[in-house]
């Protein structure tokens, strides 16, 4: 698609780390449609909404290296997701 290289392997390094919340996140989307079937949609948005803190600050600490984390850049997003999606499908379940 006539990308730059730099985007292309960034964009891979990303896809390798954020791989690694898959499977929670296929859990938590069958957590959600059940619960969302029973007509309980307060727990799914309570998990979302923390979830994405959990996102914003695990971000903020492995792109850039904050609170003695690695200085980690584009693969730091990429494991922050899936940080972020473990959290949220931990969160539906309890």
């Amino acid at each position: 698609l006539s990308q730059p290289e730099d985007v292309v392997h960034d964009t891979g390094v990303y896809v390798r780390w954020r791989a690694l919340g898959v499977l929670p996140f296929f859990f938590f989307n069958a957590l959600r449609q059940s619960l969302q079937a029973l007509g309980s949609t307060r727990a799914i948005v309570i998990a979302v909404l923390l979830a994405n803190l959990v996102n914003v600050a695990a971000n903020w600490a492995f792109i850039h290296g904050n609170l003695g984390a690695p200085r980690m850049g584009t693969a730091g997003s990429g494991l922050a997701t899936a940080i972020a999606m473990w959290a949220m499908a931990a969160m539906l379940w309890w």
